[in-house]
């Protein structure tokens, strides 16, 4: 199990205060923190935008539940389950997870889980 920090500069640990602002998840199974950073890169920002806008012109409900669905990606970062990899068109090598009706491209680094693309799954796919 993991447990979901948000870095607002107090209310963390003393191990976390020098890290950047965000969120991060660590795990409560080890000694000590190891922090992993969630970045979502401004195309996964806007894809997110886009559909989000989309649906709430017709359900706004719908589109908050879908953004907050989007950002619990807390057993993901944690390590708990990866996705199956994927190469995108631009031969970048990425693991999928699927949030209906969406699906969230991303790669785990050292110390981040970076989203790289939010697609919804009508769209023409964009990994081969």
């Amino acid at each position: 199990m993991s447990r979901v920090l948000k870095w607002n500069g107090k209310d963390v640990p003393q191990e976390l205060r020098s890290l950047p602002a965000g969120r991060y998840v660590a795990p409560r199974d080890r000694q000590g923190i190891e922090a992993l950073r969630i970045v979502y890169a401004p195309k996964a920002r806007a894809d997110l935008q886009a559909c989000v806008e989309h649906i709430a012109k017709d359900n706004p409900r719908a589109a908050a539940s879908l953004a907050d669905r989007v950002f619990a990606l807390d057993r993901l970062a944690a390590g708990e389950f990866d996705g199956p990899e994927h190469r995108l068109y631009n031969g970048q090598l990425v693991r999928s997870s699927p949030v209906p009706p969406l699906r969230l491209y991303y790669q785990r680094l050292p110390k981040e889980l970076r989203v790289l693309r939010i697609y919804h799954h009508a769209r023409r796919p964009i990994a081969r």
